[in-house]
């Protein structure tokens, strides 16, 4: 991931401090990297401008997550349940990937946008109709959805330190041959581990909700 500031936007002046174009700034600079000030600059326009449409940073954080979320495809819902939360859960992985940094925002904010408060009632609608209970159904999607904030957020981690200290960056996947030695399990462990991260994503996804059940 690197540091430098993306080209500022071709936009006719009347267009740059729409809703749409402030978020794609946003996204262009990377939502774990912007300030108002870059954002502002990166539309051509003052901040003070900006701050006319756009009250904080973190009015735009939530502005940038709602798109985000809108993006989120959603299941239909005449499907077995495990199906749809399957997919759900590929659907956010998918959109959290797509634009690093969104999952770290994304996990902080929790549903606190009209976009992500659709999604969560979309699904509690699948899971109530399941005959999960009201607790039960907020914890189920809990369980699936958290795991996929989780699981790209160690992606990302796992690659940022792959891309500062090339192959074997990570810590726990360069055990040195006399720690093979003294910690044997876990030599043994990481010798058998996929880095094949969507089948991996998707191995798991599935043990959750095969571990699910309503009543």
């Amino acid at each position: 991931m690197t540091t430098q500031e993306a080209e500022p936007t071709q936009l006719a002046p009347r267009a740059r401090l729409t809703p749409d174009a402030i978020v794609r700034a946003v996204l262009d600079l990377g939502v774990d990297r912007f300030s108002m000030h870059s954002v502002a600059r990166h539309l051509g326009v003052s901040a003070t401008a900006l701050y006319r449409h756009v009250a904080s940073r973190d009015e735009l954080i939530a502005l940038t997550m709602d798109s985000l979320c809108a993006g989120i495809d959603r299941p239909s819902t005449g499907r077995d349940w495990r199906a749809y939360m399957r997919e759900l859960a590929h659907s956010f992985r998918r959109i959290l990937l797509s634009m690093p940094g969104s999952a770290d925002y994304g996990s902080k904010i929790g549903p606190a946008t009209p976009a992500a408060l659709a999604i969560v009632d979309h699904a509690l609608g699948v899971l109530r109709d399941a005959g999960f209970s009201p607790p039960e159904a907020w914890r189920v999607y809990s369980l699936v959805v958290n795991y996929a904030f989780s699981a790209v957020q160690g992606q990302e981690r796992f690659n940022l330190m792959e891309a500062e200290h090339g192959s074997g960056g990570y810590r726990v996947f360069r055990l040195a041959p006399e720690e093979r030695d003294r910690f044997p399990n876990v030599a043994w462990s990481i010798d058998g581990i996929d880095f094949d991260f969507d089948a991996t994503f998707a191995a798991n996804v599935d043990a959750i909700i095969a571990g699910l059940e309503p009543g």
